[in-house]
């Protein structure tokens, strides 16, 4: 019975016994069993008539045990260890199961876990008790199988980018991630900052971040280094300037330059002569540079003519002269006069 027990009583096992005078007694030599009789068991009836004559037979008893266990589990929760593996055992999972006599072996049906099993109440199993007649029960419970380990980040530090012809330099997850892992593989990778232009050479402190599919999540701060190597684009023009009444002329970088470009824009524009005079008539080569924030320079030669086109100022005339007569000698005096390049020539 449910207890493990049986009773047998001499009525049950007689089977017709007789006495000339009548039996007046029967007794067994065994008539209480327990789980450990399981089987086939040799039990005497002995049988008594009034004047205590004995006789004895012998039977087999047969003691059956067709109570299943109860089965009784409790759900569990589990957690992916480094190698994306968590395992559990039926010892775990029995909340007090029992048999009238004894569980011989628990089972269940899975108990190995990785990441394909994840989730809150992701997996019903089975647990299976047994006991030692063969009867087997089963009840279901399910197991949450969780992951708690961040992702492991392993980055590229100190990275150099270097802005494009646009002035602008883009980075990307994979340029950042060196190898970064997770016991269940990493799921997605962001930047802080993704986009850099000219306001943002030099050093810069990004945040990099990996997720695993069930939200665990590493950050860590790296340095990416903007640069510029790209030199201005240089549209440079010749020149003509005109001396002044002081024999003097003057131009400055922007006079030269024409539209002259640069990624980051330009911060210098120089030439290596400003100051023209009349020596200086004429076509004169300067070096025209330009260059901008991160030092990268270009220059061009280009032409700065020189022109005079201020005629010579006449300061004094001589008086006109009268004679009155024929074959007279006269030295006049010369006019004079002065001009913005110096000496002037003066003929009679």
């Amino acid at each position: 019975d449910a207890s493990g027990t049986a009773t047998l009583t001499a009525a049950q096992v007689n089977d017709g016994s007789t006495d000339n005078v009548g039996v007046t007694s029967m007794s067994l030599s065994k008539s209480t069993f327990g789980c450990s009789d399981l089987g086939n068991n040799s039990v005497v009836l002995t049988v008594r008539d009034i004047s205590n004559n004995i006789a004895t037979a012998t039977a087999i008893i047969t003691v059956f045990d067709t109570i299943k266990p109860t089965v009784i589990a409790q759900n569990l929760t589990v957690y992916l260890n480094g190698l994306g593996l968590a395992s559990i055992t039926p010892e775990q999972v029995n909340n007090g199961s029992f048999d009238n006599c004894g569980i011989a072996n628990l089972y269940i049906s899975k108990e190995t876990f990785n990441c394909s099993d994840r989730g809150i109440n992701s997996n019903t199993l089975t647990l299976s008790a047994t006991d030692a007649s063969g009867n087997i029960s089963n009840a279901s419970f399910t197991v949450s199988v969780l992951d708690t380990f961040k992702p492991n980040v392993i980055v590229n530090n100190n990275l150099n980018i270097y802005l494009n012809a646009s002035g602008v330099a883009t980075l990307t997850t994979a340029q950042v991630n060196n190898g970064s892992t997770d016991n269940c593989g990493i799921n997605t990778m962001s930047l802080s900052k993704t986009t850099f232009n000219g306001t943002n050479l030099g050093l810069n402190v990004v945040s990099f971040t990996a997720f695993d599919a069930s939200g665990n999540s590493e950050t860590v701060n790296l340095n990416i280094i903007v640069n510029d190597t790209m030199a201005p684009i240089i549209i440079a023009r010749n020149k003509t300037i005109y001396l002044n009444a002081s024999g003097s002329a003057a131009i400055t970088a922007s006079d030269i330059d024409s539209a002259s470009s640069d990624n980051v824009g330009i911060t210098t524009r120089t030439i290596n002569k400003t100051l023209f005079n009349c020596n200086d008539a004429g076509s004169n080569l300067i070096e025209f540079i330009v260059g901008d924030i991160s030092g990268n320079k270009i220059s061009q030669i280009v032409t700065v003519t020189v022109l005079d086109t201020i005629l010579p100022m006449v300061n004094t005339i001589p008086a006109n002269v009268s004679f009155g007569y024929c074959g007279a000698d006269y030295i006049p005096k010369l006019p004079t006069a002065t001009d913005n390049c110096g000496d002037v020539t003066i003929k009679q």
